[in-house]
């Protein structure tokens, strides 16, 4: 006579997991058809972007999901700056000018730029992350922004710049499935 294992089942997906995962998956789709759209412009590839960025943010439930590339400023030395952006309803733009425009790397961890240009992510709550850098996490903190995500975007060997990620509902780490996702995206 078969008995199954409880110990098999307490390991099934829930119900709640199988449907956030259809949810990532479909999120991953739309995300590439947004990409796969013909967008010579740069303001039509902005629109591109926004609409993929739309649905990881969405999908992440995060607050802001917006792409940030890299440069040198003269005044500043090497920075980011954000290129597009999507945002949940009530949170305000950062594409407006103003502080996403230049964020100089000086002023994060050493520790972040150089995880980033090697590839690696680097998020968890705001006052954790960027326990280091006082200015950046009350200016962050001060905009609630409690939790926060980043994946390294690279163009063959160059590291371009990222995609981040803010959750304004709660400090916490993003969990595997939600990095499987937004690094499967930063890879499109």
């Amino acid at each position: 006579m078969y008995t199954p294992d409880a110990t098999l089942s307490d390991r099934s997906p829930s119900t709640t997991d199988l449907l956030r995962r259809l949810r990532y998956a479909q999120a991953l789709h739309q995300c590439a058809q947004a990409l796969l759209q013909s967008a010579v412009e740069p303001a039509s590839q902005r629109l591109a972007l926004t609409a993929a960025l739309e649905h990881l943010r969405a999908a992440a439930d995060a607050g802001r999901a917006a792409l940030f590339r890299n440069f040198e400023d003269p005044e500043l030395g090497f920075c980011s700056g954000i290129y597009a952006e999507s945002c949940a309803p009530g949170i305000p733009s950062s594409l407006a000018g103003g502080f996403a425009d230049r964020i100089p790397w000086r002023s994060v961890p050493a520790v972040h730029m150089r995880s980033q240009a090697a590839g690696l992510p680097v998020g968890g709550p705001t006052a954790v992350v960027l326990a280091d850098a006082p200015a950046m996490r009350q200016a962050l903190l001060a905009d609630g922004i409690l939790s926060i995500q980043f994946f390294p975007v690279h163009l063959g060997a160059e590291w371009w710049g990222y995609i981040g990620f803010d959750d304004y509902n709660s400090a916490r780490e993003w969990d595997e499935e939600e990095r499987l996702l937004q690094r499967t995206a930063v890879a499109m």
